[in-house]
């Protein structure tokens, strides 16, 4: 009988706070099974980095791919994080010379429509004499990925073909998976060749693994709060695998290794003091407020509307976390203010649609609605924010749109600038799912944020209200 080690994270979403004890979990399980004279590997399953910390903002992730390396990962795979959060050239720079193994299996350069360089499509690693084949697949968020010259094939079929070509040249096949639980209980009733999947995206928590028609799914929560440690015990005689065997260790009650903790707190002086260079001078303080009409979101929204050269601009004033003082305005203060991995988009809605938005946002419930995921990095939703239109209201009902100082036409169609996460479900059910969204890549709001600070006539701009409460 032998036995074989993987012990896995995923979806870290760059809380290095938790990494330290999460390193010595990692080393001590490393010395046991070294001890029992038994092979491992670590692998991290996608969403390692994540660009709200000020860390992989100032380093565009270089810093999380060092720390992967210093805390001794064998293999990797892209979660949405690392693939549309990142420009082409930067993730390409990225995983170029990295000593771990990036198996990716569904994406491709949209210009070649070969694998980048630094993938491999699948890897097979002998481990105690047991040969043990891996595929990765990451979310299809194709429209992003085409935005930024990647193509990304479907995951499902992906594996299909995959699986045929590798399955008859290994013991046992692992599936690293970044599309979360509802693809990966999918997969292993369509492709039962799988025998054990590693996943991520949907930060669920299996502490004894999700066993589906006899098929383990692993996968260790969020942000690095356990270790994932799968067992895989092989009968020599039987030539097959006895038992696997899944389980999640928290890391909370561990010491901190101190070796990851004081290169944390370098790399923490070092970003701020890349993300502290002043890029604008302010004359006067810019506010918010989510629950009432305020310069600084105002200013986003004009952003918005002149980056995606729009008619108007839709936004929710939760976005914003943190007031500009007067003064010299930092890059740091400006992460701060927008930590959101989001883009602007594009929709074109009828007059009519427009007017459901306006009357939906004024719902309480709306405003206070507590947002989890999608990019979102705030606390809650927050009142609508509006560019290029003047609304008229009295209490909860809607008197008047304006529309460069006539009424909105119910039956016209305009061009709205909005962000991303409105399609994905977020917020309004009058833009979910809507046809021909256009996004805008890789700038995030942060980006058009701190351009538009650079116009004094926007910053005027922007203290005028659009919201008239009518007594």
């Amino acid at each position: 009988m032998r036995r074989v080690h993987l012990l896995h994270t995923n979806d870290i979403h760059s809380h290095f706070v938790n990494l330290p004890r999460l390193a010595t979990v990692i080393n001590e399980r490393k010395k046991e099974v070294t001890r029992a004279g038994e092979d491992y590997l670590l692998i991290d399953l996608g969403d390692h980095l994540d660009r709200v910390h000020p860390i992989t903002e100032a380093s565009l992730g270089q810093a999380n791919i060092e720390l992967l390396e210093k805390m001794g990962y064998h293999y990797l795979t892209l979660g949405n994080n690392e693939g549309i959060t990142m420009p082409k050239e930067k993730l390409q720079e990225l995983y170029a010379h990295t000593s771990c193994k990036v198996i990716l299996s569904n994406l491709l350069d949209k210009k070649s429509l070969q694998a980048p360089k630094w993938v491999q499509r699948y890897s097979i690693a002998e481990l105690s004499g047991i040969r043990i084949g891996f595929l990765g697949v990451t979310a299809p968020f194709t429209i992003f990925y085409e935005q930024l010259g990647w193509y990304i094939l479907d995951p499902v079929e992906t594996v299909k073909r995959m699986v045929a070509e590798l399955r008859p040249r290994v013991d046992l096949l692992v599936l690293m998976s970044h599309c979360g639980i509802q693809f990966d209980e999918r997969i292993v009733v369509e492709v039962p060749q799988i025998d054990l999947v590693l996943g991520a995206h949907t930060h669920n928590y299996f502490p004894d693994g999700h066993w589906v028609n006899e098929h383990l799914i692993a996968e260790a929560g969020k942000f690095g709060q356990a270790l994932g440690h799968v067992v895989i015990e092989w009968d020599d005689v039987k030539q097959r695998i006895v038992s696997l065997e899944a389980t999640c260790e928290p890391v909370d009650e561990y010491e901190e290794n101190k070796e990851i903790q004081a290169w944390i707190e370098q790399k923490e002086l070092l970003a701020h003091q890349v993300l502290g260079e002043a890029i604008i001078q302010l004359n006067d303080e810019l506010t918010f407020s989510w629950y009432e009409e305020s310069p600084l979101p105002n200013l986003l929204a004009i952003a918005v509307r002149k980056w995606t050269n729009s008619d108007m601009a839709l936004l929710n004033s939760g976005l914003i976390l943190r007031a500009l003082p007067q003064g010299p305005i930092t890059r740091e203060m400006i992460h701060q203010t927008l930590p959101h991995p989001i883009n602007p988009a594009v929709v074109r809605l009828s007059g009519r649609e427009v007017g459901q938005v306006l009357r939906h946002s004024l719902d309480e419930r709306i405003i206070q609605q507590r947002i989890h995921g999608y990019g979102f990095r705030g606390t809650m939703f927050g009142s609508m924010v509006v560019d290029g239109l003047t609304v008229s209201y009295h209490g909860n009902e809607i008197t008047s749109v304006l529309f460069q100082g006539k009424p909105l036409q119910a039956d016209q169609l305009y061009r709205v600038g909005i962000i991303d996460m409105y399609t994905f479900g977020v917020g309004f059910p009058e833009l979910v799912g809507v046809e021909r969204a256009e996004y805008f890549l890789p700038e995030m709001l942060r980006d058009l944020l701190s351009q538009e600070l650079q116009n004094p006539m926007s910053i005027i701009d922007a203290k005028r209200n659009r919201w008239i409460r009518l007594s």
